[in-house]
């Protein structure tokens, strides 16, 4: 009998891939490692500044903020152990890197409203942020913050300087402050100075600023920048004969901040650009601010004030009652009852009188022809003739010819008057 051979045994060999039921846990911890490699390549650096107290801060929210770009945000906010300083971390995009070496300046913007600065309206509804202004080198991990932004980077060395005189006050211009060509920021006030005129008791503001010629084009020329001084008043020159003058002016109407504007004025006397050391550009007395319009209405209601309005308003009423009772009288009713037949009667005569008109003027005109022929008529009669003897009867034929021409003359213009005039005949001739 033949031996039937076992099966071979089954051999458990395990599989070296875990399982899909693991592939979830792997790819999330492989994600998180990329955000976390991503996250620390991409972080810039850290700054630690310390500003004075301000509200409006917030970690995790509050941007950093450079030209109008978002290059950070606060990280971490709180308070100096003294209680008087808030501590503030910033952190920075990558590409701030090498920029915010020693010389760069912090502080917190948007926090109060500056209408110089119409960002600072929207900065007010979504929070304050931290201004950045900065300096190339390795970065500076601790600083100390600004109470306000920095102030405007001096002119540059080819800026052409004048000056100007304006009646009163400074009226809030400020050194820094922008300089407009006819709208165009064209330079920037260096100086602003008030004072007395013992001589004339009046105030005075001396205005000092530049005019830098790299923001200014010249059409179909360039700027000599190592000596713009000659272009600069030539052009400058030429303006002022055409009415330019130096005047206050605002960024927002009424509320803005001053500005210098060198705006060309309808109207305005004959001037020139002033020599001097720096030349002098005529000005226009006062701007239109706010101060200035209350002393007007306060001026306008002082005369008010002095007029008698209690008689006047008196009189008023006494007149209107005397018209309302004038209109509601019988004799006042029957007048104008009159007065409109009048008129009615007045219609009728000139209508008459138009009709009429054409026949009278056609049968005057037929007549002064036919006196004018008769008078042609003797007249070629006697030319032809002549005078027999120069009796009384024969001397006084042409004087009577002579009458009865000029009698002719006149029927013609009285027809030229009515032809102009039909009316007269009703109304009479005016004088």
């Amino acid at each position: 009998m033949t031996k039937t051979s076992e099966p071979p045994s089954a051999v458990f060999k395990p599989s070296k891939w875990p399982g899909m039921i693991w592939a979830v846990p792997v790819a999330a911890v492989l994600l998180v490692g990329w955000l976390a490699f991503h996250a620390w390549a991409g972080r810039g650096p850290t700054v630690t500044v310390t500003f004075p107290i301000t509200g409006g801060l917030q970690a995790g929210s509050t941007k950093i903020e450079y030209g109008g770009f978002d290059v950070g945000e606060v990280n971490e906010v709180h308070l100096s152990p003294d209680l008087r300083h808030l501590i503030v971390q910033l952190d920075f995009i990558s590409s701030m890197s090498g920029h915010l070496g020693p010389g760069t300046q912090y502080w917190v913007a948007g926090n109060s409203v500056d209408f110089e600065n119409l960002a600072s309206v929207k900065a007010i509804l979504s929070g304050p942020f931290i201004g950045v202004a900065p300096h190339p080198g390795k970065t500076v991990s601790t600083a100390a913050g600004l109470e306000a932004p920095p102030n405007p980077s001096p002119p540059g060395r080819h800026a052409v300087a004048y000056t100007t005189v304006f009646p009163g006050g400074p009226s809030g211009l400020k050194e820094g402050g922008v300089v407009r060509l006819e709208g165009l920021p064209a330079g920037s006030i260096t100086r602003v100075e008030a004072y007395y005129v013992p001589a004339t008791g009046e105030m005075r503001t001396q205005v000092d600023f530049v005019l830098e010629p790299e923001k200014i084009a010249l059409y179909g020329q360039r700027w000599n920048l190592e000596d713009a001084r000659p272009q600069m008043d030539a052009m400058v020159g030429t303006l002022i004969g055409k009415g330019l003058r130096a005047q206050l002016g605002t960024t927002i109407p009424v509320v803005g901040g001053k500005l210098l504007q060198l705006a060309l004025s309808p109207g305005a006397e004959p001037a020139r650009l002033i020599p001097g050391n720096p030349p002098r550009i005529p000005a226009l007395g006062g701007g239109a601010d706010i101060q200035q319009i209350i002393r007007q209405a306060n001026e306008i209601l002082a005369m008010l004030k002095r007029l008698p309005l209690g008689p006047i308003a008196g009189e008023v009423e006494q007149t209107t009652s005397h018209l309302a009772a004038l209109s509601n009288s019988p004799a006042t009713a029957e007048t104008l009852r009159q007065v409109s037949a009048a008129i009615a009667h007045l219609n009728d005569l000139t209508r008459q009188a138009d009709a009429a008109l054409p026949d009278i003027l056609k049968q005057t005109d037929a007549t002064i022809q036919d006196v004018q022929r008769a008078v042609e008529r003797i007249q070629a009669l006697l030319s032809a003739e002549g005078l027999r003897n120069a009796g009384a009867a024969n001397t006084d034929l042409p004087h009577a010819l002579y009458e009865l021409s000029q009698a002719a003359e006149s029927l013609r213009e009285l027809t030229d008057f009515l032809n102009s005039h039909p009316n007269s005949l009703i109304f009479g001739r005016s004088h």
